[in-house]
C-alpha cells in the first residue's frame, strides 16, 4: 500500500484574526520530505480540501484546489504533518495547471462531501461552539473525525488538529480579548 502525507494548513491574515483551517494533500512527487519543517523552499503542490465563504448571508461551500503551490501563498502560516492515508483513495489530477473545483474527486474528497459546510445566518457576534455557530475550523474537525471513524486516518490527526485550533471567542467581532 503506497501512502501519501496529510497536513493541516493554517492561514491567518493577521494576529486578531481566526486561522483558516484546510487540509493539504502533497502531490505524490511532492511528498519526499517533512512539509511541516519547511514548505516555502522548493515548490510544494498538492491539493487543498477546505470550505470558503462567511458566515453572515451566504454561509460556507466545499472547494478542492489541485495544483496548489504552498509557497506562493502569503497567509500559508504553517504545516502541521497529520499523518497518512492510503494513496489508492486520493485523486491525483492529469496535469500540473491549478484548478479550483467543487466537484469530488476521490474517496477522500467524497468523504469532505458527507460534511455539511457551515451554515449562514450565524451570529458573528457569539462564541464559537460548533453547533449553531461554525467556522472551518470546526468543518475541518467533522472531517477529520469522519475520515479517522471510516478508518482513512489515523485517530491521533484528530487530536493533533484540536491542538491547533483557536479559543472560541479568538477573533469573533466585538468579542474583548481576554486578560493576561
Amino acid at each position: 500500500m503506497a501512502s501519501r502525507s496529510v497536513y493541516l494548513a493554517t492561514y491567518r491574515g493577521s494576529a486578531s484574526q481566526r486561522a483558516h483551517f484546510a487540509i493539504f494533500i502533497p502531490n505524490a512527487a511532492d511528498d519526499s520530505r517533512d512539509l511541516s519543517v519547511d514548505f516555502r523552499s522548493d515548490s510544494t503542490k498538492g491539493t487543498v480540501i477546505h470550505v470558503v465563504g462567511e458566515p453572515v448571508m451566504n454561509g460556507y461551500t466545499l472547494e478542492f484546489k489541485r495544483n496548489y503551490e504552498c509557497k506562493d501563498s502569503r497567509d500559508l502560516q504553517k504545516l502541521v504533518r497529520l499523518g497518512t492515508v492510503d494513496a489508492a483513495n486520493l485523486y491525483d489530477p492529469p496535469s500540473t495547471k491549478f484548478v479550483k473545483e467543487s466537484t469530488p474527486r476521490g474517496t477522500l474528497e467524497r468523504e469532505a462531501a458527507k460534511v455539511a459546510p457551515p451554515r449562514g445566518g450565524q451570529n458573528v457576534r457569539a462564541p464559537i461552539d460548533g453547533v449553531t455557530t461554525k467556522r472551518c475550523q470546526e468543518w475541518t474537525m467533522e472531517y477529520l473525525k469522519l475520515l479517522a471513524d471510516q478508518g482513512l486516518i489515523d485517530a491521533s490527526a484528530v487530536s493533533t488538529a484540536e491542538a491547533e485550533r483557536d479559543p472560541p471567542n479568538h477573533g469573533i467581532f466585538g468579542a474583548k480579548k481576554a486578560a493576561n
